[in-house]
């Protein structure tokens, strides 16, 4: 971990929402466990957590009590770009980790004008959000548009799309090919097993859908966005 200085500045974009709390639980356990592979890199980090509508100081007190002396905490409209590049500069931001739904584009290109190291978990573009002629085709045109635009970012190091609970993925992979050393793996497919639904199920009404992660995304992701299949490097559409 000699890649990360003693003063090490981590911005936290979206830190109110579901995404961040699994980010801020798995660091909540890693600096509680000095034999964790990450706790030298973060012991001495200062976390700067950014959300449109903030939550209070308890709120991140209760649930993440081993950090709470590290973490500050900011509102921030993050389509105000002066304001978050000053928050950015005045703050030292070495990485940003991004779980907002701010328009990714935006804020990496914040980043790569400031050097910043940028990871965030999914692709983010307000442009396409507002345009209705693109309903459906919401995912495969944010990445469309964010292919378009990657080259111009040569001043940062950024993991786009990071994925479930960032970070979580890609230690189950390399744990795996621990286990497995002589298995070379060429994809990764994730079963999960979700058990944070309710544990009483008197509780549980009928004729109701229960989503794990915000109805927006749910809808977003699961419904809103047509089926698509890769044929012959061409991509087909179910539209019903």
């Amino acid at each position: 971990m000699e890649q990360f200085s003693n003063s090490l500045s981590i911005t936290l974009l979206g830190s109110a929402g579901g995404a961040a709390k699994a980010v801020l639980a798995i660091l909540n356990q890693a600096i509680a466990n000095e034999k964790d592979p990450i706790y030298e890199a973060i012991k001495n980090v200062t976390f700067h957590l950014v959300d449109i509508k903030q939550k209070d100081r308890a709120y991140y007190g209760e649930l993440f009590p081993n950090l709470k002396d590290q973490l500050f905490l900011y509102e921030i409209d993050l389509q105000d770009v002066v304001k978050f590049k000053q928050h950015l500069k005045e703050k030292s931001t070495g990485v940003v980790i991004d779980v907002s739904g701010a328009d990714t584009i935006r804020v990496l290109s914040c980043c790569n004008e400031l050097g910043i190291c940028y990871i965030n978990s999914a692709l983010e573009n307000e442009a396409v959000d507002q345009d209705d002629s693109l309903i459906g085709f919401q995912l495969t045109e944010r990445y469309t548009r964010f292919e378009k635009e990657k080259e111009k970012f040569t001043n940062t190091k950024a993991i786009i799309g990071s994925g479930m609970n960032p970070g979580v993925v890609q230690w189950m992979v390399v744990e795996l090919m621990k286990e497995r050393p002589k298995e070379k793996p060429r994809a990764c497919y994730i079963v999960e097993h979700d058990t944070s639904f309710l544990n009483d199920t008197a509780l549980i009404k009928p004729h109701t859908l229960y989503a794990s992660w915000a109805v927006e995304r749910f809808l977003d992701e699961a419904i809103w966005s047509y089926p698509m299949y890769m044929s012959h490097h061409r991509p087909l559409y179910f539209y019903e």
